[in-house]
């Protein structure tokens, strides 16, 4: 972070704090109109992808005389966006395994797959190494490849789809930086669909240019020309009046030769009135016990604390279960890395109180104190983000660009009167 420009360097600490609630609380939908943690959703998961993209651009060294093709900057936004802005974060403390499982009869007796099982050969040991991480991608490109290039991945919340996605979409850019050949793959997140509800076709090339910096004419060629693979996230987060819609022009959009990846929790797909067009479905399976219990062991300095914070962990059910998803597993580890103490007692309250006394709030405080900067109060970062993030959330967004703030964004009437 010393190479950046101070203001840019304070933004990503302060999204780097956001980003586990952003997530968290988006996939478990426990918020209401006024927890705080509401606005913050969209905010910092959003922000984190826009800033690594902006930072590593700045980074970037340029080669004017070798300039770059179209095809080769997508990629390059694509990878610094998803890969290194949210990917490598999400996996920057700590490895764990993903346990997954094929699940054809989620899709019917019409899938042509249904006796396809998951390469796990291509995963040594147990997927707790850097090497094995990656491995992990194998296994999902080559179940992608082999199942017609049309795959769905379910799980419960928090339990690691976009973790997945990103890994495939990892590997998947590695293969079009190599030969164009490969088609070029590209993450969307369907959230923002039920906006506009328009032809996905439509949809898609208005993300492109907003998201990507791709024209109009350009962004309809390369989707007219099948020249790309669509990332299909959080179609669990369409509103629920207009997700059936969705998933028709889903299905309307699908063609024999079309690749799409789609990542959904498993109690919305299930709720579908109408089948979900895709060649095979993975699931992601619970962590057990005592795989969980291991990694504390492991990556935690006093077997003291662990021994306490397991035990109060255990003490309720639900926690127990909450805690062990990827996304709290990584908060988890974050917040008592450095070995202070875990609180031995939390008010008897919901699940979603005691994770915030347990983790969140820990989390916060730790981070928080990580980068002190007296000419930015962590009030004013926190208000910031949860106005971008109500705003987000009251449009039924999850991702947050400059060029979609508007005049009625403003919730003073004079103050929009004046900028206009």
């Amino acid at each position: 972070m010393k190479e950046l420009p101070l203001p840019l360097a304070i933004l990503f600490s302060i999204i780097t704090i956001c980003i586990a609630i952003a997530w968290g609380f988006d996939e478990l939908g426990w918020i209401t109109a006024p927890d705080i943690f509401e606005p913050l959703i969209a905010g910092g998961t959003a922000l984190s992808t826009a800033t690594w993209g902006t930072v590593l651009a700045m980074k970037r060294p340029s080669d004017d005389s070798q300039p770059k093709s179209l095809r080769e900057t997508l990629i390059d936004v694509v990878e610094n966006n998803w890969i290194h802005g949210v990917l490598d974060d999400a996996l920057r403390d700590t490895e764990f395994e993903i346990a997954l499982k094929e699940s054809p009869e989620r899709l019917g007796d019409e899938t042509p797959f249904k006796d396809y099982r998951l390469p796990f050969h291509l995963v040594e040991s147990d997927a707790t190494t850097p090497d094995n991480r990656t491995k992990t991608g194998d296994v999902l490109l080559k179940a992608f490849d082999h199942t017609g290039r049309k795959l769905l991945i379910l799980g419960a919340p928090g339990s690691g789809k976009t973790v997945l996605l990103l890994q495939l979409a990892k590997k998947l850019l590695d293969e079009a930086r190599k030969d164009e050949k490969h088609r070029i793959p590209v993450v969307f997140n369907l959230s923002s669909w039920a906006e506009k509800r328009e032809k996905l076709a439509d949809w898609l090339a208005g993300q492109l240019k907003q998201n990507y910096g791709v024209s109009d004419k350009l962004a309809q060629e390369w989707i007219a020309g099948d020249k790309l693979i669509y990332l299909l996230d959080g179609f669990d987060e369409v509103a629920e009046n207009y997700r059936e819609d969705c998933l028709t022009e889903i299905n309307n959009f699908k063609t024999l030769t079309r690749q799409l990846v789609i990542c959904s929790r498993i109690k919305e797909f299930e709720a579908l009135a109408q089948p979900m067009s895709t060649k095979f479905a993975i699931e992601i399976l619970p962590l057990e016990d005592g795989k969980f219990t291991n990694l504390l062991y492991t990556h935690l300095p006093n077997p003291e604390i662990v021994s306490t914070m397991v035990k109060i962990l255990q003490a309720d059910d639900d926690t127990w279960e909450e805690v062990k998803k990827p996304l709290f597993i990584n908060v988890l580890l974050t917040t008592y890395a450095d070995g202070r103490p875990f609180p031995k007692q939390y008010l008897p309250n919901t699940t979603h109180d005691k994770l915030n006394q347990l983790l969140l709030e820990p989390y916060v405080a730790r981070q928080l104190g990580n980068n002190p900067n007296p000419q930015f109060s962590n009030a004013n970062g926190l208000r910031w983000l949860s106005w971008i993030g109500h705003n987000l959330v009251k449009r039924e967004q999850t991702v947050f660009y400059v060029e979609m703030l508007q005049f009625n964004w403003l919730q003073i009437q004079s103050t929009q009167k004046i900028l206009k």
